[in-house]
C-alpha cells in the first residue's frame, strides 16, 4: 500500500458558516480526503457505508478499501466537512455488530523543535469540541484526528464541525495569523492489486 502525505500549502479559510454555493462569489474548494475507518470487513460494509457518505452534499466520489481499512473521500469543503463525512460513516448501519468509526491523520514535522509543541497543542485544543488529537509520535509529528459526534442540521448549504483548515491554517500560515509550520493530511493512494503474470507453456 503506498501512502503519501500531501502538504496543505494554501488551504482555504474552512469555518462554519462560511460559504455556501448557492452565495453570490462562491468559491468551490474540491479536495479528496482520507478517513480511517474500523469495522469494515466485507463488501456489504463497503456498500452501506457508500451509500451513507454519498448522501453528504458535495460528495462525488467514495472509494472504499476494505484491505487497507480506509475511505477516500472526494467532496467540496465549503459545502460539506470533514466532520460530516466522519459522521456519516459513524451512523452507517453496523453489520458486525460494532459501530463503524472514522478517524484522519495529520502531521506536524516540526512539532517537536524550537517549542513547537506547546503551541500546537494549543491550536488543537482550540477545537476540542469537535475533535480530540491523539500523539502517535512526536519525534516525526504525528497525530491521528477522532471525531466527536456531530448533529448536523440538513437545512444548512454549508460545512458544519471540523474541517481540515481549521488546523491547517493557525500552524501552517506565517506568522502573525499562523505558526509557520508545515502541516500534512496523510493520503492512501487508492489500493492497486498486483499485476498477473503469464506463466508460457514449455
Amino acid at each position: 500500500m503506498k501512502t503519501a502525505f500531501a502538504i496543505l500549502a494554501s488551504l482555504c479559510l474552512l469555518t462554519v458558516g462560511l460559504c455556501a454555493a448557492d452565495k453570490p462569489g462562491f468559491v468551490p474548494h474540491p479536495v479528496t480526503l482520507t478517513f480511517y475507518v474500523t469495522g469494515m470487513e466485507c463488501g456489504t460494509c463497503q456498500a452501506l457505508i457508500t451509500q451513507s457518505v454519498k448522501e453528504v452534499k458535495s460528495v462525488t466520489d467514495v472509494s472504499v478499501e476494505i484491505i487497507g481499512s480506509y475511505v477516500n473521500v472526494s467532496f467540496d469543503t465549503h459545502v460539506s466537512s470533514a466532520h460530516q463525512i466522519a459522521q456519516a460513516i459513524a451512523e452507517t448501519q453496523p453489520v458486525h455488530g460494532r459501530p463503524f468509526v472514522a478517524t484522519m491523520k495529520i502531521s506536524v514535522p516540526d512539532y517537536a523543535k524550537d517549542g513547537n509543541a506547546d503551541k500546537v497543542d494549543a491550536v488543537f485544543a482550540q477545537r476540542k469540541e469537535w475533535v480530540e488529537v491523539e500523539l502517535l509520535d512526536k519525534a516525526k509529528g504525528e497525530f491521528i484526528v477522532h471525531f466527536n459526534p456531530l448533529k448536523v442540521d440538513e437545512s444548512k448549504n454549508a460545512p458544519q464541525g471540523w474541517n481540515p483548515g481549521h488546523f491547517g491554517h493557525a500552524v501552517h500560515d506565517p506568522a502573525p495569523k499562523g505558526l509557520g509550520l508545515a502541516f500534512a493530511l496523510k493520503y492512501e493512494a487508492p489500493y492497486a492489486p498486483a499485476p498477473k503474470v503469464a506463466v508460457g507453456k514449455k
